[in-house]
This record gives structure tokens, sequence and C-alpha cells, in this order.
């Protein structure tokens, strides 16, 4: 999984998807981010979020993994190369899980593999089950 390097990035340096800040999960290198969540054992989830890619530098194709409960759920990748730090090109990705227990971890780490300080990006997650909706 993921390192302990990630960037908390402002609008005004590159666009968020959502709101003023969205989180390049690479820093000076690959890095994650993790937040336990109340479910319902049993019950079936859908985690959204948008993923685009630090277009400053390193590789054109940005990987990041996904981990629901330390399990690989989701790899998708982003191509930066028709994007700038004004056009993001901000994607909505989803995986579907399911609550083994009354807490759940999610977990977003970047897999590019060059490890460079530009990475996979992420903004506006959120957890839904039924009606419920969790936002992080």
């Amino acid at each position: 999984m993921g390192g302990d390097s990630v960037d908390l990035v402002c609008h005004t340096y590159f666009a968020a998807a959502a709101g003023r800040q969205s989180i390049d999960l690479s820093g000076s290198s690959s890095g994650s981010v993790s937040q336990r969540v109340l479910t319902q054992p049993g019950g079936k989830y859908t985690l959204s979020w948008q993923m685009a890619g630090n277009t400053n530098c390193g590789q054109a194709i940005k990987t990041m993994d996904v981990f629901w409960n330390g399990k690989l759920a989701g790899a998708p990748t982003f191509d930066i190369s028709k994007h700038s730090d004004l056009s993001m090109g901000w994607v909505k990705k989803h995986v579907s899980v399911t609550a083994a227990g009354a807490t759940s971890e999610v977990e977003f780490a970047d897999a590019t593999p060059e490890n460079s300080a530009c990475g996979a990006t992420l903004d506006n997650v959120s957890l839904s089950r039924g009606t419920d909706r969790a936002r992080r």
C-alpha cells in the first residue's frame, strides 16, 4: 500500500474537482490517505471519487490503488497528456464494496510506477448505501 507523502493542493496550484482543495497522492514520493468509516456488516456500498493527475511532472499515465479493508478494490489510471493545471480533466470513478464489520477502512494510494512527486490526484470522495450518504 501507499507511503506517507501526500500534498493537500489549493485550487490556485491546480483546479480542484469540487471546492478549493484536492489531494495529490504523491508528495515527495508515492503516498496514501485512509479513513475508517462506520458501516453495517454485510452492507453493500458504492465508494465514489474523482480522479485526475498532477500535470506538472512525471509520466503521463498516473495510477491509483483503492483499498477496502486492506484488499485491492480498484486500480484506475488517468492520462494527463491532454490536460493542464487549469483543465485537469477530472473523471468520476467508483467501486462496489461490502462491509465485513461495523467499521471499514478505505485507502487511496498513488501507484504510479515512477514514484515521482507528481501522482494521481483525488477529490470529492463519497460512500453511499441506499439513501445513506457519508462524505469525506
